[in-house]
């Protein structure tokens, strides 16, 4: 059987910088959803998400926060299985599915939820911009909106990471406040750099998972306790929590029982593990030891706080 493979890992601008050096790039809008993949590898139609794969026959109509459910009731399979066959390749198409009760912090719709694509594989190989929105309109499904293309420049990427939703405003939400999570910037052609892909994430500072791109960091302390304490803040933040959140709930824990402390305190450090690697293997063995202590009790804060302000479950804190 091909590979269901997963969507690659994006780094932050900061961290790319060989996108400022390409030609031309094209901005999207980058959804506050949670990402779905639907594919047909070797004539078989696949789905999942981000990291979980979902039996497309057998799963939960709730699964995915509701996704299967939607899926199942649209001709979207079907089409993809078309053009799997026409192609004689494997495809799949990355999107996210977004709307009332998957994220907190944008409206998207008055009460509904919906899937906009935004990227796709074709065998191993992610595609250009011009190919994602040629197959997105053969299977029926609106992409993200581009906000812009031409050459690189970091002005142009600061203005359009603060913008209000287009998305938001396409689905007739206008609303002052609705302003997008971030852009996603990708080089045209598709370009490979070592074992990734030339493409950057650039969020709006209220979106960020890392405290410094909020606000200026504050200087690392001289001590391991101090440095155990800096690593801490800057990477266990509320919008990292909100992510590891939603994972949970797409592979359907509930997030408001006691139970998923544990599986938040691991998700937590796989997630940061995952971002944070460099500055990780940069601390001594001692002030990581000090991390591994402190860090469950900060998870442990920001759950408490995200159940007080979602308003689940009763005396939350008892449990903690």
């Amino acid at each position: 059987m091909g590979t269901f493979s997963k969507w690659t890992e994006i780094e932050s601008i900061f961290r790319l910088k060989e996108i400022l050096s390409v030609g031309e790039v094209v901005a999207t809008e980058k959804i506050h959803g949670t990402s779905m993949r639907i594919g047909c590898i070797e004539g078989v139609i696949r789905v999942g998400g981000r990291n979980e794969e979902f039996d497309f026959a057998l799963s939960n109509p709730g699964t995915g926060m509701g996704f299967m459910g939607w899926l199942r009731g649209t001709s979207i399979p079907v089409k993809i299985k078309e053009v799997a066959a026409e192609l004689e390749k494997d495809i799949i198409f990355y999107g996210e599915w977004h709307g009332v009760g998957i994220q907190k912090g944008i409206r998207y719709f008055a009460q509904e939820k919906g899937f906009r694509i935004f990227g796709l594989r074709i065998n191993e190989d992610l595609q250009d911009w011009d190919k994602v929105a040629e197959f997105s309109a053969k299977i029926g499904v609106p992409t993200v909106p581009v906000l812009y293309r031409g050459a690189p420049n970091m002005e142009v990427f600061d203005r359009f990471r603060l913008v209000p939703s287009v998305v938001a405003k396409e689905n007739g939400v206008d609303v002052s406040d609705n302003i997008v999570e971030g852009i996603v910037i990708s080089a045209v052609p598709m370009q490979r750099i070592g074992q990734s892909w030339l493409i950057a994430k650039h969020k709006n500072p209220k979106f960020a998972e890392r405290a410094s791109e909020k606000k200026a960091p504050e200087p690392i302390g001289e001590g391991v306790m101090e440095n155990g304490n800096y690593f801490v803040n800057e990477f266990w933040t509320a919008q990292r929590l909100e992510h590891v959140l939603t994972y949970l709930r797409e592979k359907g824990i509930d997030i408001a029982s006691p139970t998923a402390i544990g599986q938040a305190i691991r998700g937590m450090f796989d997630d940061v593990m995952k971002e944070g690697q460099p500055e990780w293997q940069a601390l001594s063995e001692e002030t990581q030891r000090i991390v591994g202590k402190i860090h469950p009790s900060r998870t442990k804060e920001l759950l408490e706080f995200y159940w007080r302000e979602s308003n689940l479950g009763d005396n939350k804190k008892e449990d903690l």
